[in-house]
């Protein structure tokens, strides 16, 4: 399961690595074994393969999960493709196909795309700086990354619950040097 949708008839590998890492579907479904640096531990995209015409690299030693993926992978090899069906790489369009109708049979409205938002969302929710995301993603203007940034009810009351956290045993709610009013507040008191 993938957001929530059954991967088993799709590329669940592919799936997988876009999510984790953050590279457009197509990226990741064209990534060769020469793009797998594993001494250096970093995947590599060129300029070639990007939309916006610029090679980036996604060090993948210390993501323990995508490390693993690509050790499987490569345990499974067939030709160049690090994903692939039979040693062929995976059209673009049957995994678009294969996750629209697997999307309606559990009746919900994800895009592929949406494995994208996810690998943001999740690196924001790590603490990766906004500019270490928009540079492992490939995204050049902060609009890019506003447009990814997914902001849910869960991260709304994270950062309420920040906010109001107790600092060295003393609530935030009241900084030092604010009054709390002395009574009840009324619209009519100015």
């Amino acid at each position: 399961m993938c957001l929530g949708i059954p991967l088993r008839t799709l590329s669940p590998e592919s799936c997988r690595c876009c999510s984790g890492s953050g590279p457009r579907v197509l990226e990741g479904l064209g990534l060769t074994w020469d793009q797998v640096d594993w001494e250096g531990a970093v995947l590599r995209l060129r300029a070639d393969q990007t939309k916006g015409k610029r090679g980036r690299v996604f060090p993948f030693g210390s993501a323990p999960d995508l490390k693993a993926l690509l050790e499987a992978q490569w345990h499974g090899r067939s030709g160049l493709f690090v994903f692939h069906r039979d040693g062929q790489p995976i059209a673009y369009q049957t995994l678009r196909v294969r996750w629209k109708k697997a999307c309606q049979r559990v009746g919900t409205s994800r895009i592929i795309h949406d494995l994208r938002r996810t690998a943001a969302r999740d690196m924001r929710r790590a603490g990766v700086s906004e500019g270490e995301v928009m540079a492992l993603c490939g995204w050049r203007t902060r609009a890019m990354f506003d447009r990814y940034n997914i902001i849910d009810e869960a991260d709304l009351a994270a950062a309420v619950a920040k906010r109001f956290a107790p600092t060295n045993g003393k609530p935030t709610a009241n900084p030092e040097g604010t009054a709390a009013p002395a009574g009840p507040l009324s619209s009519s008191a100015v």
